[in-house]
């Protein structure tokens, strides 16, 4: 399990052979870009 403060959303990551499932990489995307987390500055 993942956390961070702030953050409502808790995902977890499951090894698979040391690669994420699609379906992981595409709640940590949306985490990232719904709470500006891409390390990114604008």
């Amino acid at each position: 399990m993942f956390r961070k403060e702030g953050i409502e959303e808790k995902p977890n990551l499951q090894s698979d052979n040391a690669k994420a499932k699609p379906y992981q990489v595409r709640q940590i995307r949306s985490i990232l870009v719904k709470y500006h987390l891409s390390g990114v500055e604008n």
